[in-house]
């Protein structure tokens, strides 16, 4: 197993990569990355286990953004990651919400004060050019059965953000554990986890030492 297109749902995770690279290209070309390269997103990785067939599906994600492009690319693959049969969503900075695993990112107020009764993105419309939170709304609003939702991290969260490498060793722990046979993770995440400017130990580098084999995106 080398390639995405080796594996049994190449299909539909090679739908997610395509509507990923769609939205990657708008996230660096909007204005925040224009200012400052390490704000621009790297690709996505896939990762397979051989003994297992479990699949971990990293997707570097903007936490929010105004602009159309960004917005409406995050919407798109969050279409497509809820298309795959019985998908875990692994969940970054995770808070609990209402009995649901809300990704505590990307809000300029407390997501915890928000009423029941208010959509997340009437709550606040920048949250729209996230990821996480694009398959948030799908998943939860829409009450697809069949799909579960992980902390990825410790809850609450760790204060302790950068050059902590205890974060990202726990993400891959976490991960590890709810991917199991035939499963699929999809976690969507902050792309500081994948730079050697955050952690030595990026996300990838913890799982390949954890037996996970990164994929081709062919």
């Amino acid at each position: 197993m080398n390639k995405v297109s080796d594996l049994t749902d190449s299909d539909k995770i090679q739908a997610v990569l395509t509507a990923f690279k769609t939205y990657r290209t708008a996230v660096n070309n909007d204005a925040l990355s224009q200012v400052s390269d390490d704000a621009k997103l790297p690709d996505a990785q896939v990762f397979y286990h051989n003994s297992s067939g479990g699949i971990i599906i990293i997707l570097p994600e903007r936490h929010d953004s105004t602009e159309d492009p960004v917005q409406g690319g995050a919407a798109s693959v969050a279409k497509y990651v809820m298309e795959i049969p019985r998908v875990k969503i692994a969940v970054e900075e995770p808070i609990n919400y209402y009995g649901t695993l809300l990704s505590n990112v990307g809000w300029a107020k407390d997501v915890s004060t928000k009423p029941q009764s208010t959509k997340l993105f009437d709550f606040e419309a920048s949250a729209q050019g996230s990821i996480s939170h694009q398959i948030y709304t799908r998943q939860v609003y829409g009450m697809v059965l069949g799909t579960s939702r992980y902390a990825a991290e410790k809850m609450p969260r760790d204060p302790n953000r950068y050059n902590n490498p205890e974060i990202n060793t726990t993400m891959v722990r976490n991960l590890d554990q709810n991917t199991g046979a035939g499963d699929i993770s999809v976690f969507p995440v902050g792309p500081d986890h994948l730079s050697v400017a955050y952690d030595r130990d990026t996300l990838g580098v913890h799982l390949q030492a954890a037996n996970w084999k990164l994929l081709s995106n062919e």
